[in-house]
């Protein structure tokens, strides 16, 4: 029996804004993927709310707050402020060029160390 393979899930496309602000140029195109095995896992560990979370990362990919890019690891990380019941929070992804594609790695809402110990890895700059 022949294994189906199941094509990457398209996020988004990182703007041009972002490679402005950030003064790089990425190597590859621009467009953002989660591979099957993440989809999976997100699906797995927030049924009833990953579509949601799909849909809110597309909009931080399509119109972050702030980025830094990390040369050694070849990572983007991209943020957008929201407002809550308790003030505003940082949400956050890293993206990881994989086999010449930009995938989603990692999602999180983010505390005020873990911004500047990425920070201080990346240089955030406002994305304008």
């Amino acid at each position: 029996m022949e294994e189906k393979t199941v094509e990457p899930i398209k996020l988004g496309r990182i703007p041009k804004n972002v490679e402005r602000s950030l003064d790089i140029s990425f190597p590859i195109q621009p467009f953002v993927y989660i591979d099957e095995s993440g989809a999976n896992e997100l699906a797995r560990k927030k049924p009833d709310t990953y579509l949601k979370i799909v849909e809110n990362v597309s909009i931080l990919i399509k119109d972050p707050d702030f980025g830094g890019y990390d040369e050694k690891e070849k990572s983007l990380y991209l943020f957008r402020d929201y407002i809550t019941k308790d003030g505003f929070r940082k949400a956050g992804v890293k993206l990881k060029i994989e086999k010449e594609e930009w995938k989603l790695v990692e999602l999180f809402t983010s505390s005020d160390e873990r911004v500047k110990s990425i920070q201080r890895k990346t240089r955030l700059k406002r994305i304008n």
